[in-house]
């Protein structure tokens, strides 16, 4: 992990053209087929991962009255495997815990396997929500959450 830099550049109403624009290459290059994530909404901030200087992933939080959202991460394929997302995770508890947040959630893809066994190594555990608010695919969807202490 030491070639790895983690740098939280800020929520998308403060963010530099650059760094909206890596922003976006990235989720072009990592999520191909996917329609993206509304990553312009302005209570949501973002962290990218560098490789020296070049950008290699990026992760982002958004926040609610009283609970957080890990609401996306990606890392090139080539740099996979070296922990960044697990540590990305840590570095979203540490700022939502600075923002007085208990809760946090999330879902990923049920095929998504080395996301969701980072999560729960992390500590994160599976949930049934009320609202299933990721989508009408519920079987392809799993909910985890997480209380900060």
């Amino acid at each position: 992990m030491g070639q790895y830099k983690i740098r939280l550049v800020g929520n998308w109403i403060s963010l530099s053209d650059s760094n909206r624009k890596i922003l976006d290459e990235l989720d072009k290059d990592i999520f191909p087929t996917d329609i993206g994530c509304k990553k312009r909404q302005p209570g949501r901030f973002w962290w990218l991962v560098y490789a020296g200087k070049k950008p290699i992933g990026f992760a982002g939080i958004e926040y609610g009255s009283r609970d957080a959202f890990l609401c996306r991460a990606g890392i090139l394929k080539e740099h996979r495997g070296h922990g960044i997302q697990r540590k990305l995770i840590r570095y979203r508890e540490n700022h939502a815990k600075k923002m007085n947040v208990k809760d946090i959630i999330t879902y990923v893809h049920s095929q998504s396997t080395s996301s969701i066994n980072n999560l729960i190594k992390s500590g994160y555990l599976a949930y049934d929500p009320e609202n299933h608010w990721a989508g009408t695919l519920r079987t392809e969807t799993l909910y985890l959450c997480k209380k900060l202490v």
